[in-house]
């Protein structure tokens, strides 16, 4: 592969992402250096007890590297408020990029198509956020007098040797970590339930219509969270969803969860969780199927 100076305007976005496809909706063919790259970031955190920070990028980075007309797996806070510029906020990311030195534009030798030249580190996070076996999410919303409504994200992408963590700021940065799986559950609990207000087991309640009614017992408790998460996951090899609500009260963690959410009346569960629960929770939550 060699090197152009030719930089793409704001209609070149795709298919010039990371990897090889025949448009946004196609499967993405990698090569084995994509490969590599991928495996090195996760090798990263293999034999280290912490979460290894990997790079951070923007909302409009991403946008141009990943191709601005691919689906994302994760919210893009800054992008989303532009819309209609998502081409030429793709096209200023990779700028920024290839005047970082981190990123170039490349000509395939056998075939003349031109691809991104990326350096081993962002371009092993972007294989991994299209690769995983599941993909499982932490979005909590906080409120707070000072500062409003704040939402926090957490996203994993869970692969056989490891886990590579985004965390997506409100401001539209993404910071990417490398991480051993069995550590995951430690990083949502402390999202979720970031004034260890989790006390103990309850029993699940089934909620009925009066329950929510303004004044009940179970109403005035949910209307207490300071801090409301929904967790979720998705096995991509077979559409498996995880899905389940948790209110973080003044005294207390809530579990929330929908049993058969297409029914006509869904019954609805809500508990409240003691700490162990609550890493069991999360644990199940990023555990994939067998096979």
């Amino acid at each position: 592969m060699t090197e152009t100076t030719t930089a793409p305007g704001p209609d070149q976005g795709f298919p010039y992402g990371v990897g090889r496809s025949s448009g946004p909706d196609a499967p993405i063919e990698y090569s084995r250096y994509d490969v590599a790259s991928a495996l090195a970031v996760l090798e990263r955190s293999q034999e280290a007890e912490e979460p290894q920070e990997i790079v951070s990028l923007s909302d409009e980075q991403l946008l141009g590297l990943d191709g601005h007309l691919r689906t994302q797996p994760v919210a893009l806070p800054w992008a989303e408020e532009h819309e209609e510029q998502r081409a030429l906020l793709a096209t200023a990311g990779v700028r920024s990029l290839l005047a970082a030195g981190t990123v170039a534009v490349g000509e395939d030798e056998g075939t003349g198509e031109r691809r991104w030249l990326v350096e081993p580190a962002i371009d092993g996070v972007l294989v991994l956020r299209r690769t995983a076996r599941l993909i499982a999410s932490a979005e909590t919303q906080v409120r707070s007098e000072e500062a409003g409504l704040q939402t926090h994200r957490l996203y994993y992408f869970v692969h056989p040797e490891g886990v590579l963590e985004e965390e997506v700021t409100g401001s539209g940065l993404h910071h990417f970590r490398s991480l051993r799986q069995e550590a995951v559950p430690a990083r949502i609990a402390h999202l979720v339930d970031q004034d260890q207000v989790a006390s103990g087991p309850t029993e699940p309640v089934v909620l009925q219509d009066a329950d929510l009614r303004e004044g009940a017992s179970m109403a005035q408790r949910l209307a207490d969270a300071r801090a409301i998460t929904i967790l979720s996951s998705l096995s991509t090899r077979s559409d498996a969803v995880k899905q389940l609500m948790l209110y973080a009260t003044s005294s207390e963690l809530l579990a929330q969860q929908v049993d058969d959410p297409e029914a006509e009346a869904p019954e609805i569960t809500v508990k409240g969780l003691s700490r162990e629960e609550l890493l069991g929770l999360a644990a199940w939550l990023v555990e994939a199927e067998e096979g």
